[in-house]
């Protein structure tokens, strides 16, 4: 699991993500996601969390990301080093994509058939993304809003997990053993932790309890396991 979390996160920046399929009714989770790459043949390879074999090449990358997003129970999928512009074939037109910029810049150009778009602020300026996202969606309004009002949150969290270097986790090992963990802690000094779940834009702590921590952050997000990260010093008990 740390090996292929070390190895997603190289191939990725984060910035951009689509979804090939028609709309969940739920908000947007990018948690366990798939990528899908371009490589400089003009072909395009997917990789999948927990797995170091790549998916493809090929060079139907519509059809790739469907298959990454159904291997990875994750209806969205990363889209890495493809430029602002992307041609997509929809032909059901169910497809829709988030995309990261910076204001000052102007919106980017909307990728596929992009029938519904919405833009709004978010804070992604520290993790060097934007400060604003762009959603388009063929499928309809109501799913371009719900994206927009669910979609921040996550890829801040995404891009911030980049920047932790989570080293271990915590939790129960069971059936579900091959999902994402909910949530991360990280130490920022001697019995001081903060906890982060991808659905809030709001830090949770200071706690003096990692493990107290966890337990809630497994509670909030109904999961069963969270990174840890920073200094693994500061997770060693105290000695008595």
């Amino acid at each position: 699991m740390l090996c292929s979390l070390a190895a997603e996160s190289l191939e990725q920046n984060g910035g951009v993500a689509g979804r090939p399929g028609g709309s969940t009714g739920e908000g947007v989770s990018f948690e366990g996601a798939g990528v899908l790459s371009t490589r400089p043949w003009g072909d395009f390879v997917g990789y999948l969390p927990f797995s170091k074999e790549p998916v493809g090449p090929t060079s139907e990358k519509e059809r790739l990301a469907e298959e990454l997003a159904q291997r990875s129970a994750v209806p969205w999928v990363w889209l890495q080093g493809m430029g602002e512009s992307i041609p997509w074939e929809d032909p059901r037109g169910s497809a829709a994509f988030v995309q990261a910029y910076w204001s000052q810049r102007g919106a980017p150009e909307p990728i596929g058939l992009c029938r519904y778009s919405v833009q709004r602020t978010c804070p992604l300026e520290d993790v060097k993304l934007g400060d604003s996202i762009q959603v388009c969606s063929a499928e309809s309004e109501t799913d371009a809003q719900l994206i927009a009002q669910t979609s921040c949150a996550p890829l801040r969290y995404s891009a911030l997990s980049r920047s932790w270097g989570a080293w271990a986790v915590y939790g129960v090992l069971g059936a579900d053993s091959h999902r994402v963990p909910a949530a991360t802690i990280v130490a920022v000094g001697p019995r001081q932790y903060v906890g982060y779940v991808p659905s809030s834009l709001k830090v949770v702590g200071i706690h003096d309890d990692w493990v107290k921590l966890a337990d809630e952050l497994l509670e909030r997000t109904a999961g069963t396991r969270v990174w840890l990260a920073g200094p693994a010093a500061f997770y060693a008990p105290e000695a008595e």
